[in-house]
């Protein structure tokens, strides 16, 4: 049997290149695929700010869990921020395709409450973001979020 030779090293110098190329790119897929189910990417259409102008925004408590659409911010990955001029979501830089956005108060309205659907034990109930885009949470971080619209609208 004869022995099998060495692959050539420019293979191995592709594969070290080509992972985290391909690494980068499906998470970026990932990420875009996650803005564009939770309705993110649809309230960053109107709703988009300049990254820098956020820092001078009331920082809000940062939930640990909250949906918004279909899809599960987790791990305090969604900040949110006040101002005068609405409610800002701020995802983290780690996610692509996520500026952040400030949804005006006039266009947040109460959702239902939690009622007995799946997932509902973990919420307090929800509001609505632009009358479009679920944002699911805990009594909690709704409190906070009407606090701040008290304060601000």
């Amino acid at each position: 049997m004869q022995p099998t030779p060495e692959p050539p090293a420019i293979l191995y110098a592709f594969i070290l290149v080509a992972f985290p190329i391909t690494f980068v790119a499906m998470w970026s897929l990932v990420c875009f695929i996650l803005a564009t189910v939770s309705g993110y990417r649809s309230l960053l259409g109107e709703f988009a700010i300049d990254p820098e102008s956020v820092s001078a925004m009331e920082a809000l408590p940062t939930p640990y869990f909250v949906m918004l659409g279909l899809a599960s911010y987790r791990g305090g990955t969604l900040g949110l921020r006040a101002s005068r001029e609405g409610l800002c979501l701020r995802v983290s830089r780690f996610f692509p395709f996520h500026p952040p956005v400030r949804v005006p108060w006039s266009r947040i309205t109460a959702g239902e409450s939690s009622g007995g659907g799946w997932g509902s034990g973990a919420f307090g109930g929800s509001i609505l973001l632009d009358a479009r885009v679920r944002f699911r949470a805990t009594s909690a971080t709704l409190a906070t979020i009407e606090e701040a619209r008290a304060r601000y609208a």
